[in-house]
């Protein structure tokens, strides 16, 4: 299912959260960039139907929101951002009682289906406990399994990892990944680049609009010949890599990328800064947070 975006924006008191962000989002796996503050939130929260927008509209096909807001609340998943389940229900009975909500049948029949989904998802903690004396990450994977009643063809995730561990990520992943293949996922993440390299189509927002849409390719490509790769020894790291970093930031180029590396620590920078004597330093192809990055550099210059 198509989803677009016309014109979209919204405005809180004197803010402007977004500013005409106009987009069409089709089936796979479609990522969505930008710093703190770029807008991201507030413009998945209007693709979900939680807000409205000040101006503009919204689509799923042929429905509009928010004219047909309850057909198209059946038809979507959403993710909120950091949401805190304070509930004195357990994840099977907050996901049975969403189901039932849902008109998806009785409540015992919505308990099997939910405790069928938190087993597919791999959450092996105490179930029986309520969802505001479990830990967050059971609380995140109970989000994440109402998002997915009734297998909706527009599934919406704001920052999905939050509060998860390193194993959870790759169950994560690999289900953003099926579900791709058959639904319209629309997915604001700072994720790993292996993930974001898959997605269909990648969106750059920066103060509230959308700068950049497309491939993968296209938006690693904004970076052509502005990154490189400096290795340090790691004493010299030690005594003046911090010192070089503010210099950098100073100068406006923005490391993507920190690692250690051998005997080394392998700094990934988008943008021209001198390196000390005894560094290494050679040009690098571009990933996608280096496009992002040399875009938002640019957006930056260009101003508002």
């Amino acid at each position: 299912m198509d989803v677009w975006v016309r014109r979209v924006s919204r405005r809180f008191r004197a803010h402007q959260a977004l500013r005409g962000v106009t987009l069409t989002l089709g089936p796979g796996l479609n990522v969505v960039l930008g710093a703190n503050g770029a807008g991201k939130s507030t413009l998945l929260k209007i693709m979900a139907t939680v807000l409205s927008p000040s101006q503009g509209e919204v689509g799923y096909g042929d429905w509009r929101w928010p004219r047909d807001a309850a057909r198209l609340r059946s038809h979507l998943g959403y993710v909120p951002q950091g949401g805190t389940l304070n509930s004195y229900l357990s994840p099977r009975d907050w996901i049975a009682a969403a189901a039932v909500q849902r008109g998806m049948g009785s409540f015992a029949a919505s308990a099997s289906l939910a405790e069928d989904l938190l087993a597919t998802l791999g959450v092996d903690a105490d179930l029986s406990l309520p969802l505001d004396r479990t830990p967050g990450r059971v609380q995140q994977w109970a989000l994440v399994a109402q998002s997915l009643l009734g297998e909706p063809p527009v599934w919406i995730l704001d920052e999905p990892s939050q509060r998860l561990s390193s194993a959870d990520m790759g169950r994560l992943e690999q289900l953003l990944s099926a579900r791709s293949a058959s639904a319209t996922v629309v997915l604001a993440t700072h994720l790993g680049p292996s993930l974001i390299q898959r997605a269909q189509r990648v969106v750059v927002l920066a103060a509230g609009a959308a700068i950049a849409d497309g491939t993968p390719q296209e938006i690693a490509a904004a970076a052509d010949g502005q990154v490189r790769l400096a290795r340090w020894p790691v004493a010299l790291w030690a005594r003046a890599g911090e010192r070089w970093l503010e210099a950098a930031a100073h100068q406006g180029a923005v490391p993507t990328e920190i690692y250690p590396s051998g005997q080394s620590v392998a700094v990934r920078i988008v943008g021209a800064m001198p390196v000390p004597a005894g560094v290494e330093e050679e040009a690098a192809a571009p990933t996608v947070e280096d496009g992002h990055q040399a875009l938002l550099r640019a957006s930056l210059r260009a101003g508002p």
